[in-house]
């Protein structure tokens, strides 16, 4: 009875074990290291001596594509080398507490318009840091901590310029000088103005915001409407 007993134990333990390894497998590609969860990918660390970091929308493991939906807290915290980071368009939805805390020659970071969440002390101590550019067309939750033992109003923070008058009024973008992305004002990037394109005009259409300019509809993302 004894025997039984002590092997099915062994056998909960091992069932127990491969599904944790099913749920949470980490691994390394490039110079980013990164934690499955479910099915998605979360980055987790990365390779010392990292300086320009370009993180992907979805990364691939064993055969299989995985979203990465996550920057886990202090994942890059305390990098010495960071000088950029670019989170590419596409899935990323959270950067966790602390995942860039005190990386002392971070001054450039680009957030794709998918991020919707950036954690506690995020950037704290990051004091190079002079631009973030932030796609999101909502404003991401942030508290004012996010800047924590750096000067947010050194930073200038480029967004949509629809977003603009809404990332002044927040209690933690706001701290940053806030101006729009260059070419964001109609929704659509020219390279010049010209006189051709001062035709540009927003229009409504169906309870929605379009913009119309030399005969054509425009989304506000710059999307033509046929």
């Amino acid at each position: 009875m004894k025997r039984n007993l002590l092997s099915l134990a062994v056998a909960v333990v091992a069932i127990a074990a491969a599904g944790a390894n099913a749920q949470a497998q980490d691994f390394t590609v490039g110079n980013l290291k990164y934690t499955i969860s479910d099915a998605d990918a979360l980055v987790s660390g990365y390779v010392e001596g990292i300086t320009d970091v370009v993180i992907p929308a979805t990364v691939e493991h064993e055969g299989t594509a995985y979203p990465v939906k996550k920057i886990n807290t202090m994942a890059f915290s305390r990098c010495e080398t960071l000088t950029s980071v670019t989170i590419e368009e596409g899935n990323m939805t959270q950067i966790d507490m602390a995942a860039f805390q005190v990386c002392p020659k971070l001054e450039t970071v680009t957030l794709c318009s998918t991020v919707n969440y950036v954690g506690q002390k995020a950037f704290a101590g990051c004091t190079a840091l002079k631009t973030i550019t932030c796609h999101a067309a909502n404003t991401p939750w942030a508290v004012d901590n996010t800047f924590a033992e750096i000067t947010p109003a050194d930073i200038t923070l480029f967004v949509p310029a629809e977003s603009v008058e809404a990332y002044k009024a927040h209690e933690a973008w706001g701290l940053c000088n806030v101006q729009p992305i260059k070419g964001t004002e109609t929704g659509i990037a020219a390279p010049a103005l010209t006189p051709s394109a001062t035709d540009a005009h927003k229009i409504i259409r169906n309870g929605q915001i379009f913009i119309e300019k030399g005969g054509k509809t425009y989304t506000l993302q710059g999307i033509e409407v046929k």
